[in-house]
């Protein structure tokens, strides 16, 4: 009998569960966590390699079992390619065959994926934003800021290069500042362009979906007057964005 598939996500929670058969998973104890996500390009989609635990408290076997399964899918590990595909990763990883006692842990599970096809409605504006950015890695020489961007607008924004309209992609500059605004003074320090294959599979951010990436900042040229990161989003104005007061983002940082 196919166990009821009930998905929990670290960091981002999704959850629309009923409450009894939400009861009777914890009292039952069948919950499996997947992590540990690799993902290889391949034509059309994504190989995709993880691990998963058994974190409950009874024997997990899903040819028999007949009572409901959670799913707990470590997010933050998750490729970014897939940030906006969780739900159908889920569905997924759950139809796999599992046999786990109570804290055993497996590995060299795959599964090859395919994004659903969707037709795209470039008419009209999206809107860009840079939800949040923060620092992953810094030494006296570099600083790594990771970076969440979405589209909060009603139409789709493509972000790749070589559409029928732009040929450069989506990118986003990073500066020195002084303060929280990037002015005549800012010093350049580090720009990255969306990529096919590592932000996004077909070049089209729809509305609320969600990028992420990560951009190298040059801290070579930092003086004590310009201590601050800012990132812009598409300096070069090439995409369909409605408002571009949204389109910066500054961290203040302490050395």
């Amino acid at each position: 009998m196919q166990q009821t598939l009930l998905l929990i996500y670290f960091f981002v929670i999704c959850l629309s569960i009923p409450t009894n058969a939400q009861a009777d998973a914890s009292y039952k104890g069948q919950r499996l966590s997947a992590f540990g996500f690799m993902a290889e390009p391949i034509s059309g989609g994504v190989l995709l390699s993880y691990s998963v635990a058994n974190t409950g408290t009874a024997l997990i076997d899903s040819k028999t079992s007949k009572v409901p399964l959670f799913i707990e899918l470590d997010t933050f590990a998750v490729p970014n390619i897939l940030k906006g595909h969780l739900a159908m990763m889920g569905e997924l990883i759950s139809k796999e065959t599992y046999r786990l006692k109570p804290g055993e842990v497996k590995s060299g599970y795959t599964l090859k994926f395919f994004p659903e096809k969707r037709a795209s409605n470039p008419s009209g504006y999206g809107d860009l934003v840079i939800d949040t950015a923060f620092v992953t890695y810094y030494d006296d020489l570099l600083m790594k800021v990771r970076y969440s961007v979405s589209n909060n607008g009603k139409n789709d924004i493509y972000v790749l290069e070589k559409s029928e309209t732009q040929e450069m992609g989506l990118v986003i500059n990073s500066y020195l500042v002084s303060g929280h605004k990037i002015t005549r003074g800012a010093i350049p320090a580090g720009t990255v362009t969306m990529k096919q294959g590592t932000e996004s599979f077909d070049g089209w951010l729809r509305p609320g979906q969600r990028l992420l990436g990560e951009v190298d900042v040059n801290l070579l040229n930092k003086t004590k007057f310009s201590p601050n990161i800012a990132l812009e989003l598409d300096p070069f104005l090439i995409t369909n964005d409605i408002d571009r007061t949204n389109n910066t983002y500054t961290i203040e940082v302490q050395y």
